[in-house]
C-alpha cells in the first residue's frame, strides 16, 4: 500500500494575512518575515524572531557616508539617536529639512517634499512624513498595490539578514492617508518604541510652537 505523502503547509506572509482578514487600514510589523504570529487588532504586530540577524553580524561593509534618512525609514536608528533625528536630517540635507512643507496637528506630523526621491521598503517617493514616533514614506497609489511591492522587498530579505532590526522597539507600519495634500498616499515607514518620545516637539527647540489647528487647515512652519 502507497504511503500517502504529505502536503507541504502552504506559507502566507504576514501582510497577506493582514489584508485578508480585515485587520483595518494599518498593518503593523515587529519582527522579521519569518515570525507569524499576530497579536490582536486592530493592528497586526508580529513578534521577533530569535533567527533575526544584522546587516553587520553577516559581515556587510556599513557604508562611507551615514544617511540618517534612510535608516530612519528602514528602522535602523538606534532609539538613543532618536531624540535629535530632525536636528542631523537639517545638517545632512538642509534644502530638505530646513522648512516642513506642510503641518498637521490631529495627528501632529510634518511632511516634507525632498529635491531628489528616496527608496525603502520596496517604493520610492519625494514625499516625507514625520510623526512623534514615526518616520515615513508618503507613496503614490493604493493600498493593495504598495503593500505588493512592500511584500516583494520583504520576501527578497528573507534568504539575506533584512536591512531593518524589527524587534518591540521598531516596528514598520503602512496605512492609507487620509490627511490635507496627503490623499491617496500611503505611508509607509518606521515607528520608534520610545515611551515619552516626540520629535516634533523636540525638532525646534528655539522657536515658539504653533496652537493645534484642525486636520483641514495646513500650516507650514520655518526655522530660522
Amino acid at each position: 500500500m502507497a504511503t500517502p505523502q504529505r502536503k507541504s503547509p502552504v506559507r502566507t506572509s504576514p501582510l497577506a494575512w493582514c489584508l485578508r482578514v480585515g485587520i483595518g487600514s494599518l498593518c503593523l510589523l515587529a519582527g522579521p518575515l519569518a515570525a507569524q504570529t499576530a497579536a490582536g487588532a486592530p493592528a497586526l504586530d508580529m513578534q521577533p524572531a530569535l533567527m533575526a540577524a544584522s546587516a553587520q553580524d553577516a559581515g556587510m561593509a556599513p557604508a562611507l557616508a551615514r544617511d540618517s534618512l534612510l535608516e530612519a525609514l528602514s528602522c535602523r536608528t538606534d532609539l538613543t539617536d532618536m531624540p535629535g533625528l530632525l536636528g542631523r536630517l537639517r545638517e545632512e540635507r538642509p534644502a530638505d529639512f530646513i522648512q516642513a512643507q506642510r503641518q498637521y496637528a490631529t495627528p501632529m506630523m510634518d511632511s516634507y517634499r525632498l529635491r531628489d526621491a528616496v527608496s525603502a521598503w520596496g517604493s520610492r517617493s519625494d514625499t516625507v512624513v514625520i510623526t512623534d514616533d514615526r518616520v515615513l514614506l508618503a507613496i503614490a497609489g493604493d493600498m493593495p498595490a504598495v503593500t505588493a511591492e512592500l511584500e516583494k522587498h520583504l520576501q527578497a530579505s528573507a534568504d539575506a539578514p533584512l536591512a531593518a532590526a524589527l524587534d518591540e522597539q521598531h516596528a514598520l507600519v503602512v496605512y492609507q492617508s487620509d490627511q490635507p495634500g496627503l490623499q491617496d498616499l500611503v505611508l509607509v515607514g518606521c515607528e520608534y518604541r520610545l515611551p515619552g518620545l516626540s520629535l516634533l516637539q523636540s525638532a525646534y527647540p528655539d522657536i515658539s510652537l504653533p496652537s493645534p489647528v484642525s486636520p483641514a487647515n495646513v500650516a507650514t512652519r520655518a526655522t530660522p
